[in-house]
């Protein structure tokens, strides 16, 4: 049967008009999975917190690869810059959650559509995502684009718009 495969604007805006603190630096919502760039992510985020130490990851979601996910953040002493919340099935506190962050960032190297994406934007946050040919098809110049598997380029990328607030509008 056919499903609701969208984002409900309304819903999203009346929750995140509440949100008016910046919690975390960035926010990754997806599957803790290779493909979809967990640990990518520890990567990048590693080197955001080499030039930032107080730099703060939130992590939303569940998978295969997210136990090793963990270990990896323990073994680099990065747990109080990364935090793993699991999945977040509530609606509210979701969009709270992403709202609560500068930006939605979304190293994935295998994707067909990649709603977070609107939800992020619903959330009005800004989302940085490796350049797939699938999500520039689908959302064109509506995200920031990063050279797929580029992991400096996507630390730089991320830095420059902490350091640089204005930019952080939603495109």
């Amino acid at each position: 049967h056919a499903v609701d495969c969208g984002v409900h604007l309304q819903e999203i805006e009346e929750i995140t008009s509440s949100v008016h603190e910046k919690k975390y630096d960035a926010v990754f919502m997806k599957r803790l999975q290779a493909v979809k760039g967990i640990f990518d992510l520890i990567d990048i985020w590693e080197k955001v917190v080499a030039i930032k130490p107080l730099a703060k990851l939130v992590i939303i979601g569940s998978g295969i690869d997210g136990p090793k996910a963990q270990e990896i953040v323990k073994q680099r002493k990065l747990e109080k810059n990364i935090e793993f919340l699991g999945v977040i099935y509530d609606t509210k506190e979701k969009f709270t959650k992403i709202a609560e962050s500068r930006l939605f960032v979304l190293p994935t190297y295998e994707e067909n559509w990649a709603i977070v994406i609107g939800e992020a934007m619903a959330a009005g946050v800004p989302v940085l995502s490796y350049a797939l040919p699938e999500l520039v098809e689908v959302w064109q110049d509506q995200f920031i684009q990063v050279p797929v598997g580029d992991m400096d380029y996507f630390a730089k990328s991320i830095l420059d718009l902490l350091d640089n607030p204005g930019k952080l509008l939603v495109m």
